[in-house]
C-alpha cells in the first residue's frame, strides 16, 4: 500500500520545487511526511541546489507546521516558479 509520495521539479540550476507531496491520511502523524521531505532535501543537496520552494493552499495545517519546523519561510515567488491559482502561500528553504 502506498503511504505517501513526493515529487521534485527543477526550476533552474540552483533551485527545485516540491511538485507534489501527499501522505495517505491513514499514515499521517507517523513520521512519513518528515522522511519524504528529508529525502527530497537530500536529493536537492545532491544536485547542488541552493533553494527548495513549495506552494501551498494551506488545506492541511499539519503540513504547514512541518514545513515551518523544517525551516521553510514565506517568500515572494521567483520568476521561474509558475504560481498556481489556488496557491495561498509560497515558501522556501535555503539549503
Amino acid at each position: 500500500q502506498i503511504v505517501g509520495f513526493a515529487a521534485l521539479k527543477r526550476l533552474d540550476d540552483q533551485s527545485f520545487e516540491f511538485a507534489n507531496l501527499f501522505i495517505n491520511p491513514i499514515y499521517r502523524n507517523l513520521g512519513v511526511e518528515n522522511k519524504l521531505i528529508g529525502r527530497c532535501i537530500c536529493r536537492c543537496k545532491e544536485n547542488q541546489a541552493l533553494e527548495l520552494w513549495l506552494q501551498t493552499n494551506e488545506s492541511i495545517p499539519d503540513h504547514m507546521k512541518t514545513f515551518e519546523e523544517m525551516g521553510f519561510v514565506e517568500r515572494a515567488a521567483p520568476e521561474q516558479l509558475k504560481v498556481q491559482e489556488q496557491t495561498k502561500k509560497v515558501m522556501c528553504l535555503d539549503l
